[in-house]
């Protein structure tokens, strides 16, 4: 009786210490299991906004469909803060958009502080649009632009835009332009498949890249001299194709 009480007392004691542990299949105590809990994690409903990988050039001059690279919610208006202005992305963030890169390098290519870049004209067929992307030598100095340019979209809720984009139709050669100073040539952006919606996220801005290794010169995703600053139909899925430069006829 004596060593009954004595061994109920310890067991007391023992409980009142560890909390009763738990028990493993040998019969003996687990007490790293005593008092563990797993926190919480509150839901969110919230999109996050994709923020493009600061300063990494794409190694690729097509490219396919992105669905996979977006997170869930992607496709909802965010409610929470505004994301930053295109005007304030960086460098770095701006390469960070590039879908694919320019097909051209060179150190005497034409470079975002050589241009001004803007998207001019616009036509529509069987549900394909198209634009001509205008880059124009504003400094005073020739230099040369050439190939496929690269090309990244960014969405006015924030997201890096992941298109499908291949070549487009044309039967001109692609060839090296020696662009004066004032001279201009031409590359045609055309764009079909799923067009974004009146609910859905609109193209913000354009970053086109002239030749490998330089940040892209950034372009409002609107047609030049339009007033009303309405946005190009691209949406995050909307296939684009690139012709090379040509000179401006």
């Amino acid at each position: 009786m004596v060593r009954l009480l004595g061994a109920a007392a310890a067991c007391l004691v023992a409980l009142s210490l560890s909390a009763c542990g738990t028990e493993s299949s040998d019969g003996s105590s687990d007490p790293s299991a005593v008092g563990t809990t797993t926190p919480a994690t509150a839901p969110t409903d919230q999109p996050t906004e994709v923020r493009p990988t600061p300063g990494v050039e794409p190694t690729r001059e097509t490219a396919p469909a992105g669905l996979e690279e977006l997170p869930a919610g992607y496709d909802e208006s965010p409610d929470g803060a505004l994301p930053a202005p295109d005007d304030d992305l960086t460098d770095a963030e701006l390469t960070g958009l590039l879908r694919t890169r320019a097909s051209a390098h060179g150190r005497s290519h034409c470079g975002p502080e050589d241009v001004e870049v803007s998207l001019v004209g616009f036509d529509m067929s069987l549900g394909h649009r198209f634009t001509t992307i205008n880059v124009v030598n504003v400094s005073g100095r020739t230099c040369t632009i050439e190939g496929t340019p690269g090309i990244g979209v960014r969405g006015d809720w924030g997201t890096t835009f992941v298109p499908e984009v291949g070549a487009g139709s044309t039967s001109d050669v692609s060839r090296p332009i020696e662009l004066t100073p004032a001279a201009s040539a031409t590359s045609t952006l055309e764009w079909t498949g799923s067009l974004a919606g009146a609910e859905s996220e609109h193209a913000s801005l354009v970053v086109v890249q002239l030749a490998q290794g330089q940040v892209p010169a950034s372009v409002p995703a609107h047609l030049a001299g339009d007033r009303s600053q309405e946005p190009l139909d691209i949406g995050a899925f909307t296939s684009l194709r690139l012709t090379p430069f040509v000179p401006k006829r």
